[in-house]
């Protein structure tokens, strides 16, 4: 166990977005390798956009510890880890967040480095509800992808939350066609 005083840290696990970070009044006899734990049916997320509360499933979510830094406590979601699993680390963005724009059924999304790893798009109508989960494994460096949309309600309006590794989290409102 460390002789510093430590933070969790909940993460996207396939792409290192930071959700979370706590700290504890005292430390557990064993630390928990599970995030389930902690966000229970998922961990809501508020202030994303305004008016919504967005609910990432217990699925996607990953969680280690590191030294405590009041500056990364405060601002999490400025935040990607790095090194997983072996050796976590959290790094800042350094990039601006993906552009995407909608046309037909699609979302394209744009960034400015060619990225190997996971698209993540959570889909959330303005009604509230569980949101949609689509993206894509992208395998060779690129700088752009055009996701189909699915599993929408056609003419509803909905919150994208886009999640690109390295980059930090773009928002998007489209209406389902």
């Amino acid at each position: 166990m460390s002789l510093n005083p430590q933070m969790d840290i909940l993460y996207l696990k396939d792409l290192g977005h930071v959700l979370g970070i706590f700290t504890r009044a005292s430390e557990p006899v064993t630390i928990e390798t599970d995030a389930s734990a902690f966000v229970g049916d998922g961990l809501h997320l508020r202030g994303l956009v305004a008016g919504q509360d967005l609910v990432v499933a217990p699925n996607l979510i990953g969680i280690f510890r590191a030294d405590r830094n009041w500056r990364q406590i405060l601002q999490p979601t400025t935040l990607y880890a790095t090194g997983l699993p072996a050796a976590p680390a959290l790094a800042s963005f350094s990039a601006a967040a993906p552009v995407v724009s909608h046309a037909a059924s699609t979302l394209t999304i744009t960034w400015t480095t060619g990225i190997v790893g996971t698209i993540l798009v959570l889909a959330l109508d303005t009604n509230g509800g569980t949101p949609v989960q689509f993206g894509t494994p992208i395998t060779a460096a690129q700088t752009s992808v055009t996701l189909p949309i699915t599993g929408l309600i056609a003419g509803d309006t909905y919150n994208a939350f886009v999640f690109v590794p390295t980059y930090p989290m773009a928002t998007f409102k489209f209406t389902a066609p």
